[in-house]
């Protein structure tokens, strides 16, 4: 019996073309519907983009599993903030719409946004960002890699039963591959969704193997409202995360 044996290597094709970055990394199959409708729509693309000469750039250079604060600039032709700019995110994976997801970004200022990003599985994804002004919009794309999220965090309050106006012991605990991480920085925001009840972020400090500490109260909300928040950000070798735990009050 002969084997019929065929190895095909795909060695680093990187192709770039204004705001779009394409990586390909195996063929699964699937082939490319009505690809000469497609090919117009292209071209009026790239020829929309050639005229308004927008672009947008993505500050963030690494990602990994789970949230991410993305930090998105939308340039004009001469390279400016682009003025009374609007910008929806989405990402997706490649065949297969099963984890498309839309995120709303929050305006910083003129042509800076900010959104946060969760990225349930690691790998490739792609970045679509639809910006529009004056009555214009441009799709960009952007492919960007995830890498598997090696830190946990566990949030924790103590006493239980939770009741504002007390002493309470927020604590994170953070650990890397099972290790206990005692170099980060942790930061803690206690926020009620849909009402401002001032800036609440009680001081953590490392207290033993990956357990970090501080002492806060919650305030009493005036509407009787009991569910909170708690914004937790680790940051360590110039990388942060954040990780959202909803709790309530009694």
């Amino acid at each position: 019996m002969k084997t019929l044996i065929i190895i095909v290597s795909i060695i680093g094709v990187a192709a770039v073309a204004g705001s779009i970055v394409v990586g390909v990394k195996s063929f699964d199959g699937i082939v490319t519907e009505h690809p000469y409708e497609k090919g117009l729509a292209w071209d009026e693309i790239r020829n929309k983009e050639k005229e308004l000469g927008w672009s947008v750039d993505i500050e963030n250079t690494e990602f990994v599993m789970g949230d991410n604060e993305v930090s998105i600039s939308v340039l004009d032709k001469s390279g400016r903030r682009l003025t009374g700019s609007l910008i929806n995110v989405m990402i997706c994976r490649q065949a297969t719409t099963a984890y498309d997801k839309r995120f709303d970004p929050i305006k910083v200022e003129e042509g800076t946004f900010r959104a946060k990003v969760n990225f349930p599985l690691y790998g490739y994804w792609d970045m679509a960002m639809d910006v529009s002004s004056g009555g214009e919009t441009l799709l960009f794309k952007k492919r960007v890699f995830v890498d598997k999220k090696d830190i946990d965090v566990v949030f924790d309050i103590n006493p239980k039963p939770v009741y504002p106006m007390n002493e309470l012991v927020f604590s994170v605990t953070v650990t890397e591959n099972g290790s206990p991480v005692t170099d980060a920085s942790v930061n803690v925001d206690l926020t009620m969704p849909g009402m401002f009840m001032g800036i609440n972020r009680p001081v953590l400090k490392h207290i033993k193997d990956g357990r970090y500490e501080g002492q806060g109260i919650l305030p009493k909300c005036p509407h009787g409202g009991k569910k909170w928040m708690a914004e937790v950000t680790i940051t360590r070798h110039n990388r942060t995360s954040s990780v959202s735990y909803p709790f309530e009050v009694e």
